[in-house]
């Protein structure tokens, strides 16, 4: 069964930025998770407002565990956020079973 992730977040003013992954970052995750086919990011919108909306699909269980069980990943999450609570960037997510 495919796991869907929600994830909204929001920020004070226009002016500050979303945090976005490096090339390497994102070289790693479709190496790793999108060219695999264990992720795949299925919408993002709202990146120029205050609420950004982003929903992405692990193929199955095993998928998202491996995601999580993946130190480096570990490190890309806590870096994103180390930045959001900077920069008082707040988010709300939501998993269900698809």
């Amino acid at each position: 069964m495919a796991i869907k992730i929600t994830t909204v977040n929001v920020r004070l003013n226009t002016s500050t930025a979303w945090h976005a992954p490096t090339t390497a970052q994102t070289n790693y995750i479709k190496t790793n998770y999108g060219d695999t086919g264990k992720r795949t990011e299925v919408s993002a919108n709202g990146e120029s407002g205050l609420t950004k909306t982003k929903v992405v699909t692990f193929a199955d269980t095993t998928a998202k565990s491996q995601w999580d069980a993946d130190s480096t990943i570990d490190d890309f999450v806590e870096e994103r956020r180390t930045y959001n609570f900077a920069n008082k960037i707040t988010f709300n997510q939501t998993i269900e079973n698809i």
